[in-house]
């Protein structure tokens, strides 16, 4: 029997653990027990936790993922756990109906939230289930939430066939939507689902961003008997993608090269946006774009100097005692949504928390500055 079969029984009768009890087990040191576990996950046979005890992931076998709510009290901080606990005890949640901490917090719970599109006659919105629901209550917990705003309208949903199958007999009927395997539907049927998207974290901070990330279905809709229905489809993919990177956008102007001039932007009138103008003109920073969020909180877009020319940022000018890593989290939503990197300007301290944050590199492409 070879160490990664030791490994693998281990794993069976332990569940989710460590590299460091692993290689207890296998009495090894915990750097080949670590290179062991990571060949078994590019094999596909062991899966890795985004969830993390002590910096260090899980890895459990397939089938096991039940057990990895065990290790969340006490390994995530306590609002990321609320929000965890709302989306256990709620089954499906609407995006719409969230706050931005709930959204930034979702995004963060691989393991157990799953993102799903639904497209409507009207809209796109974004639906998140509970990683152990089924495709038949995902449908019915979809139907609920959208007949509640709504007295019309029933939920079509198609899950992806290999998640259909593993639903085994029965699956599919019941009384409220019907899932089907995509080559099973007629003309007649209920319209199928056409399957499941990982959204990133640049992907629907409010409906008007789920509407623009949507990706179009590629089946054709088909007509159902029933009357007086809103159809809507599912569209959900592999929650294997990791959290996309942001890029530097490809905005670097050479100052050899002449451009049309921009519009003027408009100058915020305030106290604090006076104090901005001043202190992008002590840089030689200009800005592009000024939007006043709220008294004392400004969006701009800003063209900073380099080297090799200037690069547009998203900037959030905030004035405010503590800054933490909630306003960080939304500054750096806004910033991906937008494509581009951030500039936080801020006034007072940062939160001990948000240091952290911006220690761990959990930010990148994020410049932050204090603006005195």
């Amino acid at each position: 029997m070879t160490v990664q079969d030791d490994i693998i029984r281990f794993l069976k009768v332990t569940g989710p653990t460590i590299p460091s009890k692993v290689a207890k087990q296998v009495k090894t040191e915990i750097l080949f027990a670590s290179a062991h576990l990571s060949d078994l996950a590019s094999q596909k046979k062991v899966k890795i936790s985004s969830l993390k005890i002590g910096g260090t992931p899980l890895y459990y076998l397939p089938g096991q993922e039940d057990q990895l709510y065990h290790f969340a009290p006490g390994n995530l901080n306590p609002k990321d756990f609320d929000v965890l606990e709302h989306l256990r005890n709620s089954k499906v949640l609407r995006e719409s109906g969230l706050d931005l901490l709930s959204k930034v917090a979702l995004r963060g719970l691989k393991d157990f939230a799953v993102p799903i599109n639904v497209t409507t006659a009207e809209k796109t919105e974004l639906f998140w289930r509970w990683h152990l629901l089924n495709a038949d209550d995902t449908n019915l917990g979809i139907s609920a939430i959208l007949r509640a705003s709504s007295t019309q309208g029933m939920v079509e949903t198609e899950i992806p066939v290999e998640e259909v199958s593993k639903l085994g007999p029965g699956a599919g009927v019941s009384d409220g939507p019907t899932v089907r395997n995509s080559e099973d539907v007629t003309t007649d049927a209920i319209l199928p689902v056409v399957g499941v998207s990982q959204m990133t974290l640049i992907d629907a901070v409010a409906d008007k961003a789920a509407e623009k990330s949507v990706i179009e279905p590629t089946l054709a809709k088909k007509k159902s008997k029933v009357t007086g229905e809103s159809k809507i489809r599912v569209k959900e993919k592999d929650a294997e993608k990791v959290f996309e990177k942001p890029t530097l956008p490809s905005l670097l102007e050479d100052s050899a090269v002449s451009v049309t001039p921009e519009a003027k932007p408009v100058i915020v009138q305030s106290e604090f946006g006076l104090t901005m103008e001043s202190y992008f003109s002590a840089l030689k920073i200009e800005a592009v774009e000024a939007e006043a969020v709220r008294k004392n909180e400004i969006n701009y877009v800003v063209k900073v100097p380099s080297a090799v020319g200037h690069i547009r940022y998203h900037a959030k000018a905030k004035q405010k005692i503590k800054t933490d890593e909630r306003d960080l989290a939304a500054a750096y939503l806004e910033a991906q949504m937008k494509k581009m990197p951030l500039l936080y300007l801020y006034t007072g301290e940062l939160t001990k928390k948000a240091q952290e944050m911006v220690a761990m590199g959990a930010y990148e492409n994020m410049a932050l500055k204090r603006v005195e």
